[in-house]
């Protein structure tokens, strides 16, 4: 540094930063004809366009109020409404109605309060949060919801959020520490392996005598129980994921020997393009008896459709008729106790098993035979750096079966069943 005239009490990389400042003055200084110049070719269409923008699946609730003050801010252009859109249309649907009930809420605590939701204070929520316990509705662990919807509807309205501080935390840990359930909730259980493949055995065995007619419609839906609840297992997908699925989302591609799944519907996924999404697949060989079952429901599933109502089978994978307009959660617990029923499984006295039962005893079973954490988690599309798949999802207390082998063996590293 001294040979090139620094001293050594300065650092290089001050240096450096000084040389950057002054090309970056140099440039600044560029004549006005050069900058016309430039903005001039900058507006010269170079390139096509790569994206569209595509209507919004759900707004705001209180779109209507937050427009009219940004309105004025943002204008009333083209440029202006789109950007009106996207903020209020920010977060995904599930959310947007998850913030509406709570917000409704809020409101009638406001109400009853006499003051507007605008006017509130962080000591409102707190208020607001005493209000909650003393009706007993609202769990304190589900409080965050609640909390979220007011801030997100606070900022929207170019509002600071209210419901933050310590005063709030204390009086919610409060809430936790006195609040007691009036009855007893039957606690989730994964689901076992073993049941798991008695139910895919329950789905081949209802195959090859079933008749697909309208006579027969309890029947047939009672075998989609039982596919849909098989393949939601295998591929440990969430509710929204196995029953939200569309027709050409699931595939059995004999070339590729692959059972591939498109999850279309996931948490997160209103941030994500379509080739963003994630594309799981399980080898034929891996699950036979899933492979071929799924391509004679769909074979069957399109017979059917054409026959009896002269149409298309519909959009919605697991739909006859178009009235697929299902709650996922409940909707996919329904089908799994339908499934459960035609294989005389019940679960132990005070448990249950719920849609979450699917996911959390796939991950359970794979994790048990050795499949790695990662691949766990991959499956199951949880982040790579999220500690939830261990701490809520993963039983470390079930222990190796064949039925975990028979599903799951695929993704062990150097499988003895794979082995000759």
């Amino acid at each position: 540094m001294e040979r090139r005239g620094f001293s050594t009490a300065t650092p290089a990389w001050l240096h450096t930063r000084r040389g950057a400042i002054g090309r970056t003055l140099r440039t600044a200084n560029a004549s006005l004809t050069d900058l016309r110049a430039m903005v001039t070719q900058a507006n010269k269409p170079t390139r096509h366009a790569r994206y569209t923008l595509r209507t919004p699946d759900a707004h705001a609730p209180w779109t209507a109020s937050m427009t009219t003050g940004l309105r004025n801010l943002l204008g009333t252009d083209l440029i202006g409404t789109t950007a009106l859109h996207l903020l209020s249309s920010s977060l995904a649907p599930t959310t947007y109605a998850n913030y509406d009930s709570g917000l409704r809420q809020f409101a009638a605590f406001c109400h009853e309060e006499n003051i507007h939701p605008l006017q509130a204070t962080t000591q409102s929520v707190v208020r607001y949060t005493a209000w909650l316990g003393l009706q007993g509705t609202v769990a304190a662990a589900s409080l965050q919801q609640y909390y979220s919807a007011i801030n997100k509807f606070f900022r929207d309205h170019q509002q600071q959020p209210i419901a933050v501080g310590e005063l709030l935390a204390d009086a919610r840990r409060g809430l936790e520490m006195h609040q007691q359930r009036l009855q007893a909730a039957d606690s989730r259980l994964p689901l076992p392996a073993p049941l798991a493949l008695s139910l895919l055995t329950a789905a081949a065995t209802l195959s090859t005598h079933l008749q697909w007619t309208p006579t027969s419609r309890h029947l047939i839906a009672r075998f989609r129980a039982l596919l849909a609840v098989c393949t939601t297992y295998a591929f440990f997908c969430r509710a929204e994921s196995g029953v939200r699925c569309l027709s050409g989302d699931l595939v059995v591609d004999r070339p590729s020997q692959k059972i591939w799944l498109f999850i279309r519907k996931a948490k997160g996924d209103q941030r994500r393009s379509a080739v963003d999404k994630p594309i799981l697949a399980i080898p034929t060989t891996a699950n036979p008896v899933l492979a071929d079952l799924l391509e004679y429901y769909c074979t069957q599933r399109t017979a059917y459709c054409k026959k009896f109502y002269n149409s298309s089978p519909p959009a919605a994978l697991w739909s006859f008729e178009n009235s697929s307009d299902w709650q996922a959660a409940a909707t996919l617990s329904a089908w799994l106790r339908d499934a459960c029923d035609a294989v005389g499984a019940t679960p132990p006295s005070g448990f249950k098993w719920t849609s979450h039962s699917l996911r959390k005893g796939a991950a359970s079973a794979a994790s048990c035979i050795g499949t790695p954490l990662h691949v766990v988690k991959y499956m199951g599309g949880w982040a790579k750096n999220s500690s939830v798949t261990e701490g809520k999802y993963i039983d470390p207390t079930m222990t190796p079966s064949p039925a975990a082998w028979q599903y799951f063996g695929w993704l062990v590293p150097a499988n003895p069943l794979h082995q000759d």
